[in-house]
């Protein structure tokens, strides 16, 4: 995951990718004169106000697949993945690793689930 373009630097808001996909998030926090970099490494990605969380029961291999689809808001996505820590709510969307606080006590691991996000944020 990687910045391939800076949006609005002073705000944070930037494109990152993992090679297939791309998403708008922004950085926080950012801090002072903080001046983000197309190519710089992004660690972790967090899902603000998630909502609309469902598990999708795909009989096949070939049905799971990952969804990154724009919503109407600046920042606001759909996402399809794959569970792949239920304990740390992590989250595999193709190349991008997700923390999605609040998923329901009754998905598990490997589960793919569509939830929508507001906004996300990485670090």
């Amino acid at each position: 995951m990687i910045i391939v373009e800076v949006i609005k630097n002073e705000n944070g808001e930037l494109v990152i990718s993992d090679g297939r996909f791309e998403i708008a998030c922004l950085l926080t926090p950012l801090k002072g004169s903080q001046r983000l970099k197309v190519g710089t490494k992004i660690k972790e990605i967090f899902a603000y106000s998630s909502s609309e969380i469902e598990f999708l029961l795909l009989e096949n291999k070939e049905e799971r697949k990952y969804l990154i689809q724009k919503g109407d808001k600046a920042f606001e996505y759909v996402l399809q993945g794959e569970i792949l820590c239920k304990e740390k709510e992590l989250i595999k969307v193709s190349g991008f690793l997700i923390t999605v606080e609040g998923l329901p006590s009754w998905l598990k691991k490997r589960d793919f689930v569509r939830f929508k996000v507001d906004r996300l944020d990485c670090v």
